[in-house]
């Protein structure tokens, strides 16, 4: 619908406060970059990244110029003569996000543009398309299905959930204070909590789990909680860790993942799984057997929780 291929059914598309129901695709002066590079494999580089403006009808000395100027912004200097074959799977993406910049677009469109490459590859273009971004200025809608290149890359994310909005906000809103379940399990790792408000008072709430154990817990409501409201409370395996004293929850550990940084619990907890990411540095300092099979106690700060809406 940005891009003008679909029609919108309700509300409106505005690209520098220019209404664009009604307008081409081609003349909303949007750059966009495909999943699959999409070049001209009979073009050369200079050439497919000087086609739009071709299109346009500049000149072909001030064509290549700013042909030249553009394979320099992407760290490609050099490669007009080459042909897109010749080039890796990155080079190739550069291309396109090149040809994309090459026409000064009003805005920059990116379709899933690092889904094709490996990992390593991935998080290196990554800074660099925020480099670029930054340094070109130019407002740019990037869809990926990857949460940590969501939240690497953006200034502002949108979660949607079957094409229905579920929050709108910076990463640090979205992984901190998710609005609902969906966006809390969504973007990064979430531990939920179902349970019901017994008590609400001074902006804290005490909810009692939906657990065999019944056990209470004192979480700072970010919002106006009812007594004998259902709630879901999330808590990220980073912000839990295993204490030798008694904890927020006792369970067994049916699996231990060292990281390096950090060594991941899964932890069973009243026929549930809990996941603790515990830093390191802290495990030295825990007395606590926390091999596979033995039991552990579970602990974390009360701001460590958010209450992320009404149980499903």
């Amino acid at each position: 619908m940005i891009a003008g291929f679909e029609t919108a059914t309700s509300g409106a598309v505005r690209i520098r406060d220019r209404e664009m129901s009604g307008v081409p695709p081609y003349d909303r002066n949007a750059g966009m970059v495909f999943q699959g590079y999409a070049l001209f494999p009979h073009k050369t580089v200079g050439e497919n990244v000087g086609f739009g403006l071709k299109m346009e009808g500049v000149p072909k000395e001030e064509r290549e110029k700013k042909v030249k100027e553009t394979l320099e912004l992407v760290d490609l200097p050099g490669l007009e003569d080459r042909s897109p074959n010749e080039l890796s799977g990155g080079q190739q993406q550069r291309v396109a996000l090149a040809r994309a910049l090459a026409i000064e677009p009003s805005l920059l469109l990116l379709d899933e543009p690092l889904s094709n490459l490996d990992y390593k590859l991935r998080r290196e273009l990554r800074f660099q398309l925020k480099r670029i971004q930054e340094e070109v200025g130019v407002t740019t809608i990037y869809v990926t299905h990857n949460q940590e290149e969501a939240m690497a890359m953006s200034d502002r994310i949108l979660i949607l959930n079957d094409g229905q909005r579920e929050q709108l906000g910076t990463p640090e809103e979205i992984y901190n204070k998710p609005k609902t379940r969906f966006v809390a399990d969504f973007i990064g790792e979430a531990n939920l909590f179902d349970g019901t408000v017994t008590q609400y008072q001074n902006g804290n709430a005490e909810i009692e789990l939906s657990t065999e154990t019944n056990r209470s817990l004192t979480v700072p409501a970010n919002g106006a909680v009812e007594e004998g409201q259902p709630v879901t409370i999330n808590v990220r395996p980073e912000r839990i860790t295993a204490t030798d004293d008694e904890g927020m929850l006792t369970g067994e550990i049916v699996s231990r993942t060292y990281l390096g940084k950090s060594t991941r619990l899964l932890v069973s907890v009243d026929g549930s799984e809990v996941e603790a990411e515990i830093p390191s540095d802290q495990l030295a300092g825990i007395s606590h057997d926390l091999s596979i099979g033995t039991t552990v106690n579970l602990a974390w700060q009360p701001e460590a929780c958010v209450i992320v809406g009404e149980v499903n």
